[in-house]
C-alpha cells in the first residue's frame, strides 16, 4: 500500500496538472487547423486546466489574465471556456 501524498505534494501535483492542461489548450489553440478530435481535446484540456488552477488559487487571476489577452480571437475562446465552467463556489457570491 502507497502512502497518502502529502498536502504539499499534492499542491505540487495540481500545479504540474494545472499547467500541462494549459499549455496543452494553448498549443491545440495556436494550431493553423485541427481535427475534431483536436478541437475536442482542446477544450478538455481548458477545462482541466480552468478546475486546477480553481484548486490551486488561479482562478481569479485566470479571469484577469483572459480580460488583458491582447489578441481578441484567443480572449473569445477563453472567455466562451470560462462561460461553460461552473464559478468556483468561493467565488459564487462575489459581483
Amino acid at each position: 500500500m502507497t502512502e497518502k501524498p502529502t498536502p504539499e505534494e499534492t499542491a505540487l501535483w495540481q500545479r504540474r496538472l494545472a499547467s500541462q492542461a494549459n499549455n496543452r489548450a494553448w498549443t491545440l489553440s495556436e494550431a493553423i487547423s485541427r481535427t475534431p478530435e483536436e478541437d475536442e481535446e482542446m477544450l478538455q484540456a481548458a477545462h482541466a486546466a480552468m478546475h486546477f488552477w480553481k484548486i490551486v488559487g488561479h482562478y481569479d487571476k485566470a479571469i484577469e489574465l483572459v480580460a488583458r489577452l491582447p489578441d481578441p480571437d484567443d480572449r473569445k475562446i477563453l472567455e466562451a471556456t470560462l462561460r461553460v465552467l461552473p464559478v468556483p463556489s468561493e467565488r459564487s457570491g462575489a459581483a
